[in-house]
């Protein structure tokens, strides 16, 4: 693990995208956010590469921003860390659960860095499969009118168990669920001596949120 975030300057944040697909979430990185020196995208797919190197003229992005890696995701971010080189926001958004890329993603962000995870196994976590949410999670889940804040929950226990495994701590910073999917953003960094490790997470009802209810809140106004 390392500090190297300590004295960044402005222009200097490094981004790894776990799933390229079209570039879309690269390309909005680059263009709404201030700071970004580069991103690492990594997409498998060749014809994914193809279109999103299509995209990047289009909205105004210079190719020499973004590297290209068309590894499997956790070979890629293993990679990186055996290199020394490491990323001040990692995001993991695929299909599915983020759980398999959790190990890879915690050891290759930097201290104070931002882990973006997605996880879109709603039925999992909210209760329809129990089995699978023990297999995948660790948790029972419940069907439950609290079913999406306990997927939530769920979702940062298992970031929490991989990160002290590894001897860094989480702390979430925003949550979200929406349509399909559970959104976490959480803060990482090294465990120190005297560092107390919860035994449970919990998520004040400010930092989370359910998009669908403000949605809809929205459209009554």
């Amino acid at each position: 693990n390392n500090d190297n975030n300590n004295n960044k300057k402005d222009d200097s944040v490094r981004i790894f995208q776990a799933f390229g697909a079209s570039g879309l979430r690269p390309i909005r990185y680059l263009k709404e956010l201030r700071g970004v020196k580069s991103i690492v995208v990594n997409e498998p797919d060749s014809d994914s590469i193809a279109l999103i190197k299509k995209n990047l003229p289009l909205n105004g992005i210079s190719e020499d921003r973004i590297e290209f890696s068309s590894d499997y995701c956790v070979t890629a971010m293993n990679s990186y860390r055996e290199k020394g080189q490491f990323f001040d926001i990692v995001d993991i958004d695929p299909y599915g659960t983020a759980v398999p890329y959790l190990e890879s993603a915690i050891q290759v962000v930097n201290d104070g860095g931002l882990l973006c995870i997605t996880c879109t196994d709603m039925s999992v976590l909210c209760g329809k499969n129990t089995g699978a949410s023990t297999i995948k999670y660790g948790s029972n889940t419940l069907k439950a009118k609290y079913m999406h804040e306990m997927g939530i929950r769920v979702v940062l226990q298992a970031i929490h168990q991989v990160a002290t495994r590894l001897n860094r701590s989480i702390k979430p910073l925003g949550c979200f669920f929406v349509d399909f999917y559970i959104r976490c953003f959480v803060e990482v960094n090294t465990l120190t001596h005297g560092t107390i490790v919860p035994t449970n997470i919990s998520v004040s009802e400010e930092n989370i949120v359910n998009a669908n209810n403000n949605k809809n809140k929205n459209n009554n106004n």
